[in-house]
């Protein structure tokens, strides 16, 4: 049976998902699990603007990369080595303790509780069946051999780190298809993770026509949509506005048109368009690089090389991503803004009139926010507009859900299949989760504390009605929120 040596922090939300996943994919695998501090010195009785605004993007990023997991943001982050201390006395003396380890990471996560307090301790050390436990010198002497490794080790700091008995390593969160062949002992070398989560996105050709035989040589790679040219232009826009690449049927001449139109095109413009034809043409090959078409491939050539010219092009859409994705981030909040929103919008309108499905729009406004500005100064005013933009984030829990910053202390969030009595009670969570930050405002009117007020409006997308209709009617219910005396949400 292999063996699997984890360096975790229990105040670390990436080592708690750690801990959650392995539960399900490490279950005949031998687990020693080594308590560290990450941040030995941190107060859960004292945190920062800057310090809460962290734990809140580390738990948001747990929520995107590991939906499957439950999580919730604790008020502040608890001083973790009480906890480690329990553990490993546990474990020094016989007793097996993963039981233990999850109820203690999931008492942070999701039941927000202080484990650097020892009556929670106890409570859970009862719950997990096990006898009392008093943590002694030997214990001490361990914990500390285990985080000078940590500490001289070339770990990063915020992240968990896994080792397997074949010399592999991982720092960081891996997504299930890199995890999988670490726990089988597959890895033997280190891996680092770009960033303490990481996602596997799927890349997606969209097929247009009848006859693309270059399809089934890239689908071992890719995921494979298929269109008409029948299809409606404005859905098939849609539909290619997720791919990373788009394959166009070259026998059929509406080839053509339709390959200017995705040029022409704000969603489709930046991705790689390739012609196939099973016969080779070569004016066929000229026509489509005037066209716009970054290849033209045809049945004569080498699957593997259709495969290999597939893959470049999506490199390519990639890294034009990266830069567009640049281009529409906020810098102050580091979440997406109006152009971002503006292009958000007019997607999921187009996708609510296809399926017929409710579309919903809060509109945001932070309350007595230029009081606030001029009261306690810009710095401090930037740095209250960050944690508002991460809290807003982190409260919505589905990865369709989207949020942007819409100018000074606005922000709006677009939620796909969402009617209005969803949309309020997300609209109210995101407000008393503003308000549980205990933000103090002494220059407010009423509450001394930041509030927020939200416009809510909910449709059901027609070709007969616009995205700006939507945008009036949130801005509308926002301004009555205002009206009714702010830090409350009303619709439209």
């Amino acid at each position: 049976m292999s063996t699997i040596t984890v360096y975790g922090d229990f105040n670390c939300p990436f080592c708690y998902a750690l801990s959650e996943r392995l539960q399900v994919y490490a279950r005949e695998i031998i687990l020693h699990w080594r308590p560290v501090q990450h941040l030995p010195n941190v107060d859960g009785n004292f945190h920062s603007f800057q310090e809460q605004a962290q734990l809140t993007a580390e738990v948001a990023a747990v929520r995107k990369r590991a939906p499957e997991i439950q999580i919730v943001s604790p008020g502040a982050r608890p001083n973790s080595r009480l906890a480690g201390q329990y553990l490993v006395a546990a474990e020094m003396r016989g007793d097996a303790v993963d039981l233990l380890r999850i109820l203690i990471y999931r008492a942070v996560w999701c039941d927000a509780r202080d484990i650097s307090d020892a009556c929670v301790l106890d409570e859970l050390v009862h719950h997990a069946g096990l006898a009392p436990i008093e943590p002694g010198a030997d214990t001490d002497a361990l914990i500390a051999e285990w985080q000078q490794v940590w500490e001289l080790g070339d770990y990063d700091r915020r992240v968990p780190c896994m080792e397997n008995d074949s010399g592999g390593r991982i720092l960081g969160f891996p997504a299930i298809p890199r995890l999988m062949p670490f726990l089988q002992g597959l890895v033997q070398e280190d891996i680092r993770l770009s960033l303490a989560c990481e996602i596997v996105p799927q890349r997606r050709i969209l097929a247009v026509g009848n006859n693309i035989g270059l399809v089934q040589p890239v689908a071992c790679e890719f995921a494979i949509d298929t269109a008409s040219f029948d299809d409606d232009l404005e859905m098939l826009a849609l539909e290619a506005g997720n791919a990373d690449l788009i394959i166009l049927d070259g026998s059929d001449e509406r080839h053509r048109s339709l390959c200017l139109r995705l040029q022409a095109g704000e969603i489709t413009q930046h991705i790689p368009v390739v012609v196939y034809n099973q016969q080779a043409d070569a004016q066929q090959e000229v026509d489509a690089f005037n066209m716009g078409a970054l290849d033209y491939m045809h049945g004569g050539q080498d699957p593997v090389v259709w495969l290999a010219r597939s893959r470049g092009l999506a490199r390519h859409k990639q890294a034009t991503d990266m830069l567009g994705k640049l281009a529409r981030i906020d810098g102050l909040t580091e979440i997406p803004n109006r152009r971002e929103f503006d292009r958000v919008l007019e997607i999921e309108w187009l996708r609510s009139i296809r399926s017929e499905e409710p579309l919903s729009l809060l509109m945001l406004d932070v309350d007595n926010f230029k009081a606030y500005n001029d009261g306690y100064g810009h710095d401090a005013g930037d740095e209250c507009l960050r944690q508002v933009a991460l809290t807003i984030q982190a409260t919505m829990r589905r990865s369709t859900d989207f949020a942007a910053r819409y100018g000074g202390e606005e922000f709006v969030c677009v939620l796909p299949n969402t009617d209005e009595e969803g949309a309020l009670a997300l609209a109210d969570a995101i407000r008393q989760n503003i308000e549980a930050l205990n933000v103090p405002h002494e220059y407010a009117n009423g509450d001394r504390i930041v509030t927020l007020s939200a416009g809510v409006a909910s449709f059901t997308a027609s070709a007969q009605r616009s995205a700006v209709e939507l945008i009036k009617a949130a801005d509308a219910a926002l301004y009555r929120a205002k009206t009714a005396g702010r830090n409350c949400v009303k619709a439209a």
